[in-house]
């Protein structure tokens, strides 16, 4: 069975434990005692799971684990106190808890690979690239179709020296004469022809990068559950992704890469995103998670409400083959590795 993340696992025993307490106290399975006896535990549930996730963020220095551990810490001993004390607290009461979380981050992260940059100016920068292959495809045909017109024109000067001559010379026979009109004939139905084929590839053209910039606005919604694109000789194609709950996983070392950019967006509330990338495929990334951590290639920032990460592979705008991430995440882990 697939391991579970621990985001996703936390969201889904959150939901299933409370959909199924308030099912079970509707219906009268769960007595008085009982339900007293779970208000009396759950604190210390709470507390042993922040510890948990305390501890397994200072061993593995995963953010998300660190802000969720300091609040059911927090959360459960306040609960704790409250029940000997007249201690009375709101959960609203810990929004504090995220500045502590800051200067945590602060003090135990280390982040060397963070820029900042204006999304704005980047989206508008990367709409256009998906449909760069078009232009180049439309370069190419348009100057076939010049060289096929300047052999015509080349051509018409020609005919026209030998048709000028064999009028100035009244020994040759009707029948040449006529010959060269058919010719004449055969250039202007070709010139037609090509005047045809030339509209007819603007039009194909325009087809075409307007479907190349449809697959990047094209947008696929997925609620819950999991995005995999780990197949054998799937076609990288540009993407679109929404997800509610849940975890994106691509292996491109799997995957058929054009030879050109492709852009990838994903966005989402909670889940991981795992990528593997063939070595030799250059990348570029940026990468926001309100709540958690992004690593590339080893190098890991965790953050709270901080700047958006990004990172460019050498040779970038250099390369045939390559992809271009935007990941947009509100809590989770982004990690990309290179096969």
């Amino acid at each position: 069975m697939k391991k579970r993340s621990l985001n996703r696992a936390l969201a889904a025993s959150i939901l299933l434990l409370t959909g199924f307490l308030l099912l079970f106290i509707n219906i009268g399975v769960i007595s008085l005692e009982i339900k007293e006896m779970f208000v009396e535990v759950y604190p210390i549930l709470l507390l042993l799971a922040g510890v948990y996730l305390l501890v397994s963020y200072f061993s593995r220095k995963s953010g998300n684990k660190l802000f969720i551990g300091l609040f059911l810490i927090t959360y459960s001993t306040l609960s704790l106190i409250s029940k000997f004390t007249n201690l009375d607290f709101k959960i609203w009461n810990l929004w504090p808890l995220l500045i502590v979380f800051i200067g945590l981050q602060l003090l135990f992260s280390k982040n060397k690979h963070i820029v900042y940059q204006d999304k704005t100016e980047y989206y508008e920068d990367i709409s256009g690239s998906s449909s760069n292959h078009v232009r180049n495809e439309q370069g190419e045909y348009s100057q076939k179709v010049e060289e096929a017109l300047v052999h015509l024109e080349n051509g018409k000067v020609k005919l026209r020296e030998v048709d000028k001559q064999t009028r100035e010379n009244t020994s040759i026979d009707g029948i040449i004469h006529q010959q060269i009109e058919n010719v004449w004939a055969q250039i202007n139905k070709s010139q037609e022809t090509i005047n045809s084929l030339k509209l007819i590839g603007e039009l194909d053209l325009r087809k075409k990068r307007s479907k190349a910039k449809s697959k990047v606005r094209n947008s696929k919604m997925v609620t819950l559950g999991s995005v995999d694109f780990n197949q054998s000789n799937w076609h990288l194609e540009p993407m679109n992704i929404y997800h509610g709950i849940g975890d994106y996983s691509f292996d491109f070392n799997k995957a058929y890469i054009p030879e050109r950019e492709t852009l990838i967006q994903l966005k989402g509330w909670i889940g991981d995103v795992n990528i593997l990338i063939p070595e030799g495929i250059p990348i570029r990334v940026q990468a926001k998670v309100t709540i958690g951590e992004v690593t590339i290639f080893s190098s890991s920032s965790a953050h709270v409400f901080g700047p958006n990460v990004y990172f460019e592979s050498p040779h970038y705008e250099e390369a045939v083959k390559k992809i271009d991430f935007v990941i947009d995440m509100m809590i989770g882990e982004v990690k990309i590795d290179k096969v």
